[in-house]
């Protein structure tokens, strides 16, 4: 047996009979660009998400550059996220001429260490992008405390943008990815995501009328809809309509699809917990007190990415050729695998001229020498999940021995 560790043709061949209308509708209506496929796909976004405004654009790199151009954030201005992500979340800072500042990450669940941000906020700091990784919401709540506690203090207020590339359908204490309140979500449509279409697709969610506005007019070249008139510098990040069409009707599936995902994350959790040389995704815990009402529900991982971690040994962390020898293993199994992600944002060469030290990343660079993705996906057989639990399991063995 061969296994991918994505499914796209399952995903396509499931869902084909409705694909196939979706497209044959936007091909008879001749209205490909924006039109009402799109506007439809909004509202249904927003309603999912449970937000007033959603605007549908071109990819998710867009969204959060656009996100932030929206705040009118720019050169001289900073950025605090992750430097453990896919790059599109320090690129789009970029991309709008502001520094990326980086903190390091938790090193049970990957997310943005909130006190690590309190730490970093500097007079310049006028927004947190917090990656919602592997399909798991950060701490949203106290990370926005930290943030109304900084402007109380008499900084400029701080924005919070949510980088939901990988979690649409995940939710934290009542609320969906993407749909913070206060916050501003982003999500990928890219086909691997847990909301897929046939190419690049993306959206930005808020419930800022202001910015929703704003948003409106950037992605289609600085136009104001009611004057045609172009107000703003702009570009052109327009959804297409058959792409839009493709995604309301998965969409109408992606409840069952997202707890199928869940329902294979559930067993390979109760497989590999007990392995001790393995830890399984890592829930980020709900905390209460009198200062954070309790909370209105449980947090939903929706495992965008099922990620394993290598389990510290008793005379430190694992060596990273460990986590390459059990790939390699893998692969050979039939079992596709990938690292997200092999290096931290300080040592890529995009960023040298910041003058970052690996040093001050610790768990991020323990992460990126000890994780590793397994195949994950609303289609996949319990023979198949069987064979991948058992394909992990003696590959980590196997290597185990021969250190």
């Amino acid at each position: 047996m061969n296994l991918p560790i994505f499914q796209v043709d399952r995903h396509v061949s499931a869902n084909r009979a409705a694909i196939d209308a979706a497209l044959a509708r936007v091909l008879d209506s001749a209205h490909f660009i924006l039109g009402p496929e799109v506007e439809q796909l909004e509202a249904e976004l927003a309603a999912y998400v449970r937000v007033p405004f959603c605007v549908a654009v071109a990819n998710g790199t867009d969204a959060l550059q656009l996100a932030l151009r929206a705040l009118e954030i720019g050169p001289g201005d900073e950025v605090i996220t992750t430097p453990f992500s896919w790059i599109s979340s320090a690129e789009a800072i970029c991309l709008v001429g502001a520094t990326p500042v980086f903190v390091d990450i938790d090193r049970r669940t990957f997310l943005l260490d909130v006190d690590a941000v309190s730490r970093k906020i500097s007079a310049r700091t006028r927004a947190v992008i917090a990656v919602s990784l592997f399909g798991q919401m950060p701490d949203l709540a106290r990370l926005a405390s930290v943030l109304d506690a900084a402007q109380c203090a008499g900084r400029a207020k701080i924005a919070l943008i949510e980088d939901g590339a990988q979690s649409f359908g995940a939710s934290r204490e009542g609320h969906m990815s993407c749909g913070w309140p206060g916050s501003i979500g982003c999500t990928s449509f890219f086909p691997t995501k847990p909301l897929g279409c046939l190419g690049d697709g993306g959206a930005v969610f808020t419930d800022d009328k202001l910015i929703y506005d704003r948003l409106r007019m950037l992605r289609q070249h600085g136009k104001d809809a009611a004057t045609g008139a172009h107000l703003i510098v702009g570009t052109n990040s327009r959804l297409d309509a058959l792409q839009a069409a493709v995604l309301r009707e998965v969409l109408r599936k992606f409840p069952d699809d997202r707890a199928a995902r869940m329902h294979v994350a559930a067993k390979y959790n109760a497989e590999f917990k007990l392995n001790e040389r393995l830890v399984v995704p890592e829930l980020e815990p709900l905390i209460t007190s009198a200062a954070h009402p309790p909370a209105l529900g449980t947090t939903e991982h929706v495992y965008g990415v099922y990620t394993l971690r290598l389990a510290d040994f008793s005379d430190g962390s694992p060596e990273p050729q460990l986590r390459d020898h059990i790939v390699a293993a893998l692969k050979a199994r039939g079992v596709g695998t990938a690292v997200y992600y092999p290096i931290g944002f300080f040592d890529q060469p995009v960023f040298q001229q910041l003058t970052l030290n690996a040093e001050d990343f610790p768990n991020t660079v323990s992460a990126t020498h000890t994780v590793f993705s397994i195949p994950i996906g609303s289609h996949m057989t319990d023979a198949e999940i069987e064979f991948v639990t058992k394909a992990v399991q003696e590959s980590v063995r196997s290597v185990m021995q021969q250190t």
